[in-house]
Order: structure tokens, then C-alpha cells, then sequence
């Protein structure tokens, strides 16, 4: 039959157990109905730890169709994560949608300002930004760039929605200052912007609207994309590029941009212009935090994610997280009990006896152990010796290791060892000790 004990340390394992999973697993709601489309493309968007969750990181991945529409219902089955080219457990995995949990993003909308966008496709492009910060979260924040020949902060990110509106509202192109595109350096500050604002929501983009190609930047395609993606950041940011092509033109540095840093390019009519921004915010909201535990041990890690055929892939540094201090305080805790066992085993190891050879208790052994032994008349003794000459707490037997003494304890009628009073004694095995009338013998 299972003892009480047994049955309440398997009961407090089992609970342990489930409070662990429920960490694991506690992120991740109830999945909605599945996708039957096919992942057909995969980004890594963003590798950081859980806040207030020790031991656990967590990507931002986007799962996404080859036009660039969201795969909904993904379960954490779906998904793999590799650390370092090792397999993370698949019971240690979580999955949410971004859009479940209501978490904020933040955007740069970067408008064309150029002489060639003058008329119905500026005052389009600002409606399109308009209608994209209108469907933007209370907590997500905007800001709004416009470039040509140089690049100005319309809107910071700071600025209550209703002023980043009435900034678009009030954006004009000056055609003093239009006659380039400084698309790159556009696409720059865009990206400087962001990354130097730490308060702002981990998951960012920029949305870039233009008709031309780059006339002029002192930045270059390949220092944007390297900025977007720097490995110095464990968050990428995706540069999404809409072009209107006024003249015909490939847009061939804007499908370049966009692909090169996680983003998507689009070439949409006027008309469809606001369908082709909301696609964008469409596309970032329909992303999914996938949560694994780990050891944050403060190194560089590749952290490689795959869902069906598709993989990302990206280098970031955890951070540090000292070791819990429990196991070594338990460990500690075991071993003063240990200790405090073996100190108790050792005191109540027999080292002698007692033989009470007079008096009414004459025949009685008392096995001598660690500490101290007392005896007296009375019996809250340990050897109780109730005659009239002995006195209430007459003397004491203090046993240290093997050495065994005794001390009279001020007694009327004193106590002698070999016949010769004492006040305290060392015994030898075969002393006769006499308590007043009472003569007992120590023994080995």
C-alpha cells in the first residue's frame, strides 16, 4: 500500500509537471480553423526573450502564400525550431497569431514628393497613408516621411493620430526642390528612424511609395538592405515598396529593396493603391510568435525555423540570465540535513553505560550517547534514582565523542568517583560512581 507521504510528494510532482507545461503552453489559445493554402514563403522577422518568462525565447515569424497573403491557423505542431543546428523539442514549443494577442507594430509610411507625382497620384498616395493610419491600433505608432531631392520628417512618431492626419492632410510637393528621387536615402531614414526609437513596438516595417528610381542617394542599395537586416539587431525590419508606374518604369530597385529585406513588392493601379497599402498591414498583423525554451547564456546563436518546406533563418545573442539559485540552495539545504543527520547519528551513538548496582533502581542500565545525561531524584531526570539522600538534579554526564565526565551539580550530599568527592571527573571504564546512597558503575 502507497504511504501518505508517498502519495503527497507524487501528487506535488504532478502539479509541479503541469505548472511547467502550462508555462510552456500557456500562449498559445485555442487555434481557429486551418489554412488549406500551402506556406509557400517564410520570414524571420525578430528573435527576443520572453518578457517576465525566464528561460524562453521567442520568434516573430511571417508564414505567408506566394502572393503575400497570411496563412491563418498554423498550430505549433507545424512548426520546427533549430538552435545551432539542434532540434528543439516539439513539447517545448508555443504558437500565437499576433492578431489574437493585439499586440502594437510601428510604421514608416515614406511618400514620393517628387515633381513627376504632382496631381492625382500624390493627393491618391496621401489617401492610401491616410486610410492605412486609420486602421492602425490605439497603441501602434506611424510616422510619415516625404522625399525628392531631399528627405523631411512629415509626422514623428510621437505625434497624436489625429496630427499625423492633418499632416498628410497638409503635405504639399514643393516643385522647387522635386526634380530627384533620393529613394535610398529615403528608405534610410526610414530605417533610422526606427532603430532609434527603443521605446517603440518590437515589430516594425516601412511602407515606401514612388513612381521613379533612385536619382542621386548618397546611400546605396546594399548599405539599406544590410541596415535593415544588420546582425548587430535580433529584429529585422521588412521595407515593403509600392510603385506607380507612371512612365513604364521595371521598378527593378524597388522589387530588389523589398526582397532583400523580407518585404513585398507591388505595382497597383491608382485605384487600387489603397488595397495595395492595407496589404501591407494585412501581412504584418497575420505573423505568429513562436515560443521555445532555451538556456539564455548570453552568446550568439543561429536559430533556423521551418514550416512544411519553407525555412528561415537568423544569428542573434541572447541574453544573459544568471543561473536560478535554487537547485544550489536546495542542494546546500540537502546537505546540512545530511549533516545535521550525521551529527544526530553521532551523538546518539552508545558510548558507555551506566550500571546502577544500589538502591531501588539496582539492576537498571542506562545506555550513555552524545550530549548530556542527568541524574537526580526527581523524574524529569534521564537516570532517575528516587531515594531521600539523592538530590533533585544531583549531577550530570556529559559525553563528548568518546570521552565521558561527569559533574556534580552542587548536591547536598555530593558524589564521589573511586570514593573520592568530586566536582567534575573524567570516567574510565570500572569507576564507581556514588550519588549520597547510591553506587552505580560505568561501563563500556
Amino acid at each position: 500500500m502507497t504511504s501518505a507521504p508517498a502519495l503527497a510528494v507524487l501528487s506535488l510532482a504532478i502539479a509541479w509537471l503541469g505548472a511547467f507545461a502550462g508555462a510552456v503552453r500557456a500562449a498559445e489559445p485555442v487555434p481557429g480553423p486551418i489554412d488549406a493554402r500551402k506556406v509557400e514563403r517564410l520570414h524571420l522577422d525578430d528573435i527576443r526573450p520572453v518578457p517576465d518568462q525566464s528561460s524562453f525565447m521567442e520568434l516573430e515569424v511571417r508564414a505567408l502564400t506566394r502572393a503575400g497573403s497570411p496563412i491563418r491557423g498554423l498550430r505549433s505542431t507545424d512548426v520546427q525550431v533549430w538552435q545551432d543546428g539542434q532540434q528543439i523539442d516539439a513539447d517545448g514549443i508555443s504558437l500565437r497569431e499576433f492578431s489574437a494577442q493585439r499586440e502594437s507594430l510601428a510604421a514608416v509610411i515614406a511618400l514620393d514628393a517628387s515633381a513627376t507625382m504632382q496631381g492625382e497620384p500624390f493627393k491618391r498616395a496621401k489617401e492610401a497613408a491616410k486610410a492605412l493610419v486609420q486602421k492602425l491600433g490605439r497603441f501602434d505608432r506611424v510616422a510619415v516621411i516625404a522625399f525628392a531631392e531631399d528627405v523631411r520628417v512629415v509626422a514623428e512618431f510621437k505625434l497624436p493620430r489625429q496630427a499625423t492626419q492633418n499632416a498628410l492632410d497638409a503635405l504639399e510637393i514643393d516643385l522647387e526642390r522635386s526634380q530627384r528621387t533620393l529613394l535610398y536615402d529615403a528608405a534610410q531614414r526610414s530605417l533610422e528612424l526606427i532603430r532609434s526609437e527603443p521605446a517603440l513596438p518590437r515589430k516594425t516595417f516601412v511602407l515606401l511609395f514612388t513612381d521613379g528610381r533612385d536619382g542621386g542617394s548618397t546611400n546605396t542599395l546594399a548599405r539599406v538592405t544590410a541596415y535593415a537586416n544588420s546582425k548587430f539587431e535580433s529584429v529585422s525590419i521588412p521595407v515593403f515598396t509600392v510603385a506607380y508606374a507612371r512612365f513604364g518604369e521595371s521598378g527593378d530597385g524597388l522589387r530588389s529593396l523589398a526582397a532583400a529585406t523580407g518585404g513585398d513588392f507591388a505595382k497597383p493601379s491608382l485605384a487600387q493603391l489603397p488595397t495595395a497599402f492595407d496589404d501591407v498591414l494585412t501581412q504584418m498583423q497575420g505573423s505568429y510568435a513562436v515560443r521555445y525554451r532555451t538556456r539564455l547564456d548570453g552568446a550568439p546563436h543561429t536559430v533556423r525555423v521551418s514550416v512544411e518546406n519553407e525555412r528561415a533563418e537568423r544569428e542573434a545573442t541572447y541574453p544573459y540570465e544568471a543561473p536560478s539559485l535554487w537547485p544550489y540552495a536546495a542542494a546546500v539545504a540537502v546537505l546540512c540535513l545530511l549533516i545535521a543527520a550525521a551529527v544526530a547519528l553521532w551523538r546518539r551513538r552508545r558510548v558507555g553505560q551506566l550500571r546502577v548496582l544500589s538502591g531501588p533502581q539496582a539492576g537498571h542500565v542506562y545506555p550513555l550517547h552524545g550530549g548530556k545525561i542527568t541524574l537526580g531524584a526527581v523524574n524529569d531526570n534521564d537516570v532517575v534514582l528516587p531515594t531521600r539522600q539523592v538530590s533533585r538534579q544531583h549531577a550530570v554526564v556529559l559525553v563528548r565523542g568518546r570521552h565521558v565526565q561527569i559533574q556534580d551539580l552542587q548536591s547536598l550530599n555530593g558524589t564521589r568517583v573511586n570514593g573520592t568527592r568530586i566536582d567534575t571527573s573524567a570516567l574510565e571504564p570500572g569507576d564507581k560512581i556514588a550519588l549520597a546512597d547510591v553506587e552505580l558503575v560505568f561501563e563500556r
